[in-house]
């Protein structure tokens, strides 16, 4: 890994680390799980469209959450008020 290289995942991890306590992960995958409960019902045709696209942005999600709960428990200080 260059330098240059470096700084940049650097800076990334510094981005992530501070965009990530403020989303709302777990309403947000709570309402794919809804939406996975009644969208059949409601418009089976539009489901089935968008039903692969969903479920991956729901694994990213979950990932995330995952990943929000580990900061929550190593650096408890980015999920205070304020910070």
């Amino acid at each position: 890994m260059t330098e240059d290289e470096w700084l940049a995942v650097q800076s990334q991890v510094i981005a992530l680390c501070s965009i990530l306590p403020s989303m709302p992960l777990r309403d947000f995958v709570d309402g794919i799980n809804r939406a996975e409960a009644i969208g059949p019902i409601l418009d089976p045709t539009l489901w089935v469209k968008a039903c692969s696209r969903m479920e991956e942005i729901k694994s990213g999600a979950e990932c995330l959450l995952h990943a929000q709960d580990e900061l929550r428990r190593k650096l408890p200080k980015l999920f205070e008020t304020g910070k």
